[in-house]
């Protein structure tokens, strides 16, 4: 089987309240999709979402770089990954063109041929057969106290019935602010809660008051915070570590394999959170998986503003090291307005974490609106 055909497509998603993080604003969303068609009529299918301030890449470079695989990896094996990956590294570095989440795609694109032509769902190729259900977040973005109150009782109410076990709260650096959502939080829902500061706390100091304050009201129910200080810093993020009663995982800090060799020398977290937008996709994730867990450090396994494409890809690595994993956040998709896969074929949310699907490959289905448009135009709006 070769690469016969690659296309390169803009899409733009609507999302139903927007997401605000420490340094971003999201009120809607515009990703690349790649499809990678074979001289055996197989298609594969890879999502790529570049934003500046978390992936490192833009939405230029990544199409820069994926048009420049349209030529490298025509009449190419999809199904050899290590070749797949040495060939995009060349063209990344020859042309100085840097992209990961352009790979990624790549990387989800030739993991869903592997798992068509094996007839296998990709956990199965990369991974166990079998695999454990991983309890996976649901986001409560910052907001005002109101706010937060109504979005925990929203997730509450919604994601009763799926069996939702924890929540993810978004931190401000605002320390009595975020005590305030916290304890708002806990006192209304009944499960575990993580929470991720996005780099807000500039003083580890204070970072460490609050957060040993809020263990000492909540104990145990918060599972661990991530990336409380900035990215670059390392010192600040292990002197945080060593003090607080609560562990301590890097987000923005490990972002591929180089950062987390960088992140073990320095003794700085206790675990990591590996995204596949990030790491360059389920080839370079299993890498850092096999190194974090070597070096005995907690791994969960996160998303990036993805739809359903990128949610299959990142489940499917999940459930690969599920024995392992201590937690998931993939909920990117659970509230576009309209997604690009089909209602049946997009990744189940059932007691209380994200399921594979069954079927080969990513297991994902375009919808037949989004291939007709498909067929005439690669700008597309998801409605």
């Amino acid at each position: 089987m070769i690469i016969s055909d690659l296309k390169i497509y803009r899409v733009n998603f609507k999302i139903n309240k927007s997401r605000r993080i420490y340094y971003r604003t999201f009120n809607k969303i515009q990703n690349l999709f790649v499809l990678i068609k074979t001289n055996e009529n197989l298609i594969g299918i890879g999502e790529s979402t570049p934003i500046k301030s978390i992936t490192g890449d833009s939405k230029n470079t990544a199409f820069r770089l994926l048009s420049q695989a349209k030529t490298t990896l025509k009449g190419c094996d999809p199904c050899d990954l290590n070749s797949i990956h040495e060939m995009m590294g060349n063209t990344s570095r020859k042309s100085g063109v840097i992209s990961n989440t352009a790979i990624n795609a790549i990387d989800s694109a030739c993991y869903d041929l592997l798992g068509k032509s094996k007839r296998k769902p990709v956990y199965q190729v990369i991974g166990e057969c079998r695999w454990k259900n991983v309890l996976n977040t649901v986001t409560i973005y910052i907001g005002s106290l109101e706010n937060t109150v109504n979005e925990t009782r929203n997730i509450m109410s919604k994601y009763r019935k799926y069996g939702i076990k924890r929540i993810k709260l978004k931190l401000s650096g605002q320390p009595k602010i975020d005590k305030k959502r916290v304890m708002a939080v806990t006192k209304l829902f009944p499960g575990d809660l993580t929470l991720d500061a996005n780099e807000a706390y500039r003083d580890e100091r204070i970072a460490v008051k609050i957060f040993n304050n809020i263990y000492d009201l909540v104990g145990d129910r918060i599972l661990f915070i991530e990336q409380p200080s900035p990215r670059k810093n390392l010192e600040k993020l292990r002197y945080i570590t060593e003090r607080s009663k609560i562990p301590i995982f890097a987000d923005e800090s490990t972002a591929n394999l180089q950062d987390l060799y960088k992140i073990i020398e320095s003794h700085s977290v206790n675990g990591v959170n590996i995204k596949l937008q990030r790491a360059g996709g389920i080839y370079w994730g299993k890498k850092m998986f096999v190194l974090a867990k070597k070096n005995k450090l907690d791994v969960m396994v996160g998303s990036i503003q993805e739809s359903g494409v990128g949610v299959s890809q990142d489940v499917n690595f999940l459930a690969s090291i599920s024995d392992y994993v201590i937690g998931s956040d993939i909920d990117t998709d659970l509230d576009l307005e309209n997604d690009i896969v089909t209602s049946s074929s997009r990744i189940p949310f059932k007691n209380g974490g994200r399921f594979p699907l069954k079927d080969h490959g990513l297991g994902v289905k375009i919808k037949n609106s989004v291939k007709t448009l498909m067929g005439s135009t690669s700008k597309i709006d998801v409605n």
